[in-house]
């Protein structure tokens, strides 16, 4: 598994824990994860590309 260190969630103040969502590209859920106080999260996932849903915006990583 490979981190993916405490990327935003837009603003920090904006977005104080809330909740984001990691899909596969197929759809599949594999992770649900909650921000911090400050609006970051640390979230690690096996090598791949993934879509975060944070409430109505979208973001494509790939983790090597």
């Amino acid at each position: 598994h490979r981190d993916l260190h405490s990327f935003p969630t837009r603003r920090s103040s904006d977005l104080p824990n809330t909740k984001l969502y990691a899909y596969t590209l197929e759809g599949k859920i594999v992770k649900k994860i909650s921000s911090d106080s400050q609006g970051t999260a640390n979230v690690s996932l096996p090598s791949g590309v993934y879509i975060i849903k944070v409430q109505e915006q979208q973001f494509k990583i790939s983790i090597k």
